[in-house]
């Protein structure tokens, strides 16, 4: 049989420090984490604006030569008056941007950049504390 080995007897403030060095520890790894949450969420937040752009660009290139052609077409099509077809034309490629804004705003919401995993590994981390204290 082997023998069992009796736990060391540790005085109060000896447990109390090593609470204490366990919570600057565990601090110390959530500050880690949450800049690296951080870092990632910029990463992304830069890919998305960089892709934003170049989006648009495409998007005002392509569309001014459609809405020109549709415009000289419903000029051809209906005999409207070029200033009027243009004017249409015009107002559907606002309608158009607007809802592309919409939605990069919808992307670029700074709640999905926020760091939630920390924040939830916090509070855990709180509640063991005090359940350890």
């Amino acid at each position: 049989m082997t023998a069992m080995l009796k736990p060391e007897a540790r005085s109060t403030p000896e447990l109390a420090n090593d609470v204490l060095n366990d919570v600057t520890l565990l601090m110390k790894s959530e500050g880690e984490l949450a800049r690296a949450e951080v870092k990632n969420s910029m990463t992304q937040a830069l890919a998305g604006v960089a892709s934003l752009l170049v989006a648009v660009g495409i998007v005002i290139a392509g569309l001014t030569i459609v809405l020109v052609s549709l415009a000289l077409g419903l000029t051809d099509w209906f005999g409207l008056a070029p200033w009027l077809a243009h004017l249409i034309m015009g107002g559907v490629a606002l309608a158009i941007g607007a809802i592309l804004v919409g939605s990069a705003k919808a992307a670029l919401n700074p709640e999905n950049l926020a760091p939630t995993r920390t924040a939830e590994n916090l509070k855990k981390d709180a509640r063991v504390v005090k359940e350890s204290i």
